[in-house]
């Protein structure tokens, strides 16, 4: 995976940047905390006139500080020890100190010690846009059952079934990564190179670049039974997405996409 080899670095901070700047994340005192860990002083005045590129290239010299080189294994290592102290003061600065109740609008807030969380009940369009984190059998619930629609409604399930096992095969990382394809600017990798990287691994595994990091970091005795593991696994997968879009297939006239 020689492209991933050429931007791991780039585009592992691409993402480890763009969540920790996300609203509900981000938190002055709690970054301004974290970065006086890593004597990074500033007055009031001149750490809130830091604009959000500015705190990137803060944050980003603390990681290349630390001896970050082209190696995936480094650089997450340095994010991880960034990131656990910035959590600590996150929850240290946002202590919970009541609770607040909208029984009209069907949600609830956190008073916190310098914030206020909000939440409310998702809509089952938010659920599918933001992704499903539960299991394929409690897909039946997102959509509404009502009379005349339950072939639909079967299409779609066995549908979101299958976006379902894609995303658990590929993992979380793949689909940070490919995120970062569409919004990272300047363009770090594109969408394209992505996909074709995805599919491939869809259809044979991940290559030798994994397995050699396996060994490199594990030994060869546990490389190879995670080896072993990942292609029981890619068998599995095969065969459940060979079910699934036979079934689809066989439905293929109840609903016109």
């Amino acid at each position: 995976m020689k492209i991933l080899q050429d931007h791991i670095v780039p585009v592992v901070s691409s993402i480890f940047l763009r969540r920790l700047l996300l609203p509900g994340v981000h938190h002055n005192i709690a970054l301004r905390s974290t970065l006086l860990d890593y004597n990074r002083h500033w007055s009031d005045s001149d750490f809130h006139s830091l604009t959000a590129d500015m705190l990137k290239k803060e944050i980003l010299s603390l990681i290349e500080h630390e001896g970050v080189s082209d190696n995936s294994t480094s650089i997450l290592c340095c994010w991880k020890k960034f990131c656990s102290p910035y959590f600590q003061n996150w929850c240290k600065s946002n202590a919970l100190c009541g609770l607040l109740l909208d029984s009209y609008r069907g949600s609830f807030g956190l008073i916190r010690k310098n914030s206020v969380s909000l939440f409310r009940c998702s809509e089952n369009i938010e659920r599918l846009i933001n992704g499903i984190s539960g299991t394929s059998d409690d897909l039946i619930h997102l959509v509404t059952m009502e009379a005349g629609l339950i072939l639909q409604l079967e299409v779609l399930v066995k549908m979101l079934r299958c976006v379902v096992n894609v995303s658990q095969q590929l993992g979380k990382t793949a689909s940070a990564i490919f995120y970062e394809s569409l919004v990272s600017a300047p363009l770090v990798i594109s969408a394209e190179e992505i996909t074709h990287r995805l599919l491939k691994n869809l259809e044979s595994g991940y290559g030798s670049t994994v397995a050699m990091l396996h060994v490199s970091e594990h030994g060869p005795d546990v490389a190879l039974e995670r080896n072993l593991a990942d292609k029981k696994k890619l068998r599995k997968f095969s065969i459940g997405m060979l079910l699934s879009l036979h079934a689809l297939h066989m439905n293929r006239t109840v609903i016109s996409f």
